[in-house]
Parts: C-alpha cells; structure tokens; sequence
C-alpha cells in the first residue's frame, strides 16, 4: 500500500505568517507605548517633587506667620495663593495630560504672588498675554519661572524684572519668560542635573505630549530668556 503525504496549502501558511508577524509588531508597538506613557509619568513625579520644595514651602509658611502679626488680610490672601499653588501642583498628577495654558497662567500668578511677599519690590512681572487658547503639559511654566526669581532675579542686589509674554504665528503658540538677573552659561547649567531636572522634565514632557520645543538663552550679566513653542493643531 502507498503511502499518501499531504502537503500544507503554502499561501495559507504564508498568511498565517505574515498574521503573526503583524500581530508581534503590534504588540512591540504597545509595550513601547506603555513604557513612554511611565516615562512622561515620572517625569510627572520628579516635577512634583522638585516644585513642591520643603525650602519653598518653608519660606512660605514664615512669611504667613509674619503677616498674620502685621497685616491679617494680607496673609488671608496669602494662605489663598499658596493653596491654589499647591492645589495646581496636585492637579498636575490626577489630571489631564493637557491643560489650558489659562490654568497654568493661574499657577504661575499664585507662586509668584507669594514670591513677590517675600522679596517685596525687588521682584517686578510684567505680563504680555495675547493668546490663552492653547493647551500645554501641566507644570510647564511654573518651573521656568522658579528658575528665574531662584537663580536669576534673587542672587541680584537690587531685583529684577521677570517678562511673560505669549502669541502666536502660523504655525506655534509662544510662550516667551525673560528676565535681566544675574545670568549663567547654558552649557555649565546643563551639566547639573540634580539642581535642573525641573527644566528638563519641561522639555521632555513638552516634546513628548505636545511635539512643542524648548529654548533657553543665557549670558552672565544679562539675564535669561526661555522660549516655548507648542505646535498649533487644526
């Protein structure tokens, strides 16, 4: 008797192939994907806990104290900026990805309100708002503008200014924070990781939620610009 061997239908085979392949792929792509959603949520962590400073929060709750003994309005108004700086803080970590860049101006005028107690008029803002309509990884500005009164208007004698400004063109909204304190040089600034993450997770976190960019220009004695771009969707 012979023997009858039946050869396997090589097209559906090589579909069959081609299916697991496909689905391996796929597969690859998600677990890349999971691991960059816990990248920008770390990165989430590191800006929390860098912003959210025992010595902030430390200089905060003295200067409350000595309000409370010189002017008890004042330091009404100034436990209802440090809640709404720590409430955005929070916010950050059980909210959105995005937010609208109104919320974090919002932030931004809490933590400087505050500062703005502590040092009185050597901390001057001047704010250029045009556009507000776009929206931008939480704790995106803050951070920029903590780097300007730390390391920019504070070291200096007499104060400074800090400029916040945003528009737009065809194809970005801006956001532009300058100040003319004291200055550094970018290339050593970069080098100090643990003193700047907050900076860092900035652009990382903008680049990788937004496909935005970060700019920072620097020189010894002029003070410092950063410049934000977040890509305009139709």
């Amino acid at each position: 008797m012979i023997a009858v061997q039946f050869l396997p239908d090589l097209p559906a085979v090589f579909l069959f192939f081609l299916f697991l392949l496909s689905v391996t792929a796929v597969m690859k792509q998600k677990r890349k994907l999971a691991k960059k959603e816990q990248e920008l949520y770390d990165m989430q962590i590191n800006i929390l806990s860098a912003q959210i400073s025992q010595h902030f929060i430390y200089n905060t709750l003295t200067t409350i104290k000595y309000l409370c003994k010189k002017d008890a309005l004042l330091a009404a108004e100034t436990v209802d900026e440090f809640a709404g700086y720590l409430r955005g803080n929070l916010e950050a970590l059980t909210g959105d990805k995005t937010i609208w860049f109104s919320e974090e101006l919002m932030h931004v005028k809490n933590f400087l309100a505050i500062e703005q107690k502590r040092f009185g008029k050597r901390i001057n803002v001047i704010y250029d708002i045009r556009e507000e309509a776009f929206m931008l990884p939480p704790l995106t500005l803050q951070p920029i503008v903590e780097n300007a009164v730390k390391h920019g208007i504070a070291p200096k004698e007499q104060g400074g200014t800090i400029r916040i400004s945003t528009g737009k063109n065809d194809t970005d909204y801006w956001i532009r924070v300058e100040d003319d304190g004291v200055g550094y040089c970018v290339k050593e600034r970069a080098k100090e990781k643990k003193t700047h993450i907050g900076m860092c997770n900035v652009a990382g976190r903008v680049g990788g939620l937004c496909g935005g960019s970060v700019k920072v220009l620097s020189s010894f004695g002029e003070g410092t610009k950063v410049l934000i771009k977040i890509p305009r969707r139709k």
